[in-house]
C-alpha cells in the first residue's frame, strides 16, 4: 500500500499543446508511454459509486494491477489523496481476466462488500502520456481516448512528501494557462461517460 497524492488539471487540446510545445524545450529530459487501462466494477457499478477504482494497466506490454480507495478528507478538486495497492500481474492472467474469464476473475482482489466473482471488466481507456521532468517530480501530460471522447490533463504526483506545486502555478500562470480545477480520476471521467451513453440509450428507446 502507498498513499497516493497528486494534483490534477484539465487542460483544453490549445492549453495542451502549448504546454507540450513549451516544455519539450525546457525540460532537460521527457519519455513518452502509452498505457490502456482496463477498468472492473459490477454490473452496477458499486466501486463508482463509492469513488473507488480497480483496474489493469498494459504498458509496453507490462501489466499492473492497482485498486484506488475513495479519496481522503484532504482531497480538494484539482487535489487528490488516497491509499493505492497496486501489483505486478502476468499478462495471461491479465488477458484472461480483461476477456472476463470467470476462473481468472476469481484471483481479482477480495474487496470490502463485493465478491470478486461479480467484477468483470467495464470497459477501456488509452492514454499517450510524455513524462517531463523540471521539478522534484515529472509533470505528466496525458491525452485519453474513452467511449468516443478525447480529452486532455496535467497530472503532478507528489514524491517523497516534496510538494512544489507553487512551482507548477507559476509555470500555468507563465503560459497563460488556466487549467481547469474541476479534474477528477480518468476512472471517475469513463464511468461518467458511460452513464450519460447508457442514459441516451435509454431515452432514444423510450
Amino acid at each position: 500500500m502507498r498513499l497516493e497524492a497528486e494534483h490534477k488539471y484539465m487542460l483544453t487540446v490549445h492549453e495542451y499543446l502549448c504546454l507540450m510545445e513549451a516544455l519539450e524545450k525546457t525540460a532537460c529530459w521527457f519519455n513518452r508511454k502509452m498505457h490502456i487501462n482496463y477498468y472492473f466494477d459490477t454490473e452496477d457499478f458499486k466501486l463508482h459509486k463509492s469513488n473507488e477504482s480497480l483496474r489493469i494497466r498494459n504498458s509496453n506490454n507490462v501489466y499492473t494491477i492497482t485498486y484506488k480507495a475513495a479519496p481522503m478528507g484532504k482531497s480538494s478538486s484539482n487535489y487528490l489523496e488516497r491509499n493505492e495497492y497496486e501489483a505486478p500481474i502476468d499478462s495471461n492472467t491479465a488477458e484472461r481476466m480483461i476477456l472476463n474469464d470467470s476462473r481468472a476473475l476469481k484471483l481479482l482482489p477480495v474487496l470490502s462488500g463485493i465478491d470478486n466473482i461479480e467484477l468483470k471488466c467495464i470497459g477501456q481507456s488509452s492514454t499517450e502520456r510524455t513524462e517531463f521532468y523540471i521539478l522534484s517530480s515529472p509533470i505528466l501530460l496525458d491525452k485519453t481516448n474513452y467511449l468516443g471522447v478525447t480529452d486532455f490533463e496535467l497530472e503532478y504526483e507528489i514524491q517523497d512528501g516534496t510538494d512544489d506545486s507553487y512551482a507548477l502555478i507559476q509555470l500555468l500562470d507563465h503560459y497563460n494557462i488556466h487549467a481547469s480545477l474541476n479534474a477528477v480520476s480518468k476512472s471517475k471521467r469513463f464511468f461518467m461517460r458511460l452513464s450519460d451513453l447508457n442514459m441516451s440509450t435509454h431515452k432514444v428507446s423510450d
